[in-house]
């Protein structure tokens, strides 16, 4: 598969999960930060994008680069999280490009 065939299969299927027109997006496009990809939404993608480009994802781990779903918490609850924010690495599509090539999503490295 070339890579520019490749490049374009990647962003139509990013496009079509993430509701974006394929024209807004580039290689540096981050699924979190840009898209606003996290917790269920994410990990449904990642589901189907291994279906569709044939990647394993048992090492891949989810929680290094995704936020659960927010869900109303108690205020005391709330201020704990904000105090312990977490820092998530990003995923670029780039990125997701070089997994489809490979086959193997332990590339991702940031």
């Amino acid at each position: 598969m070339s890579n520019n065939f490749l490049e374009d299969k990647v962003k139509a299927f990013v496009a079509t999960q993430s509701c974006v027109d394929i024209g807004k997006l580039c290689l540096q496009t981050r699924l979190r930060e840009d898209l606003g990809l996290y917790g269920d939404d994410a990990q449904e993608f990642f589901i189907k994008f291994s279906h569709e480009f044939q990647v394993e994802l048992s090492e891949f781990n989810f929680d290094e680069y995704f936020p659960p779903e927010p869900i109303l918490l108690a205020p005391f609850i709330l201020l704990l999280r904000l105090l312990r924010k977490k820092r998530y690495k990003s995923i670029l599509i780039k990125d997701l490009i070089a997994v489809a090539e490979t086959k193997r999503i332990n590339i991702i490295h940031n």
